[in-house]
């Protein structure tokens, strides 16, 4: 299963490393909101519906609309903008890479 990945890893670093780092962004995002309303962390988007619901009025669909929107934009920017910051990081490294190559044949 590890051949796969592996070979991926060394054929096109670049896109491998996008690939992990649209990963880390969806578990950050996941893990930031999660973790966010259980320890009623006033960053967590998810905190919008529960004032609502604890002071006994009903969650409406505009609100939980609103909510869903907010959760899928910073989701989507968090996996854009760490795809491109893990690929921008290696691309300079393959890159150096390539030059140092370059110069020495």
């Amino acid at each position: 299963m590890l051949k796969p990945i592996a070979s991926m890893a060394r054929s096109r670093p670049v896109l491998f490393a996008a690939v992990a780092g649209a990963l880390f962004g969806l578990i950050s995002t996941i893990v930031g909101e999660v973790g966010g309303a259980l320890n009623k962390n006033p960053r967590s988007v998810l905190l919008l519906m529960l004032p609502a619901a604890q002071a006994g009025v009903r969650v409406t669909a505009p609100r939980a609309m609103q909510v869903a929107i907010l959760l899928l934009v910073e989701t989507t920017a968090n996996v854009l903008v760490d795809a491109l910051l893990f690929a921008a990081v290696v691309g300079l490294v393959v890159l150096g890479r390539r030059m140092l190559r370059r110069r020495k044949s």
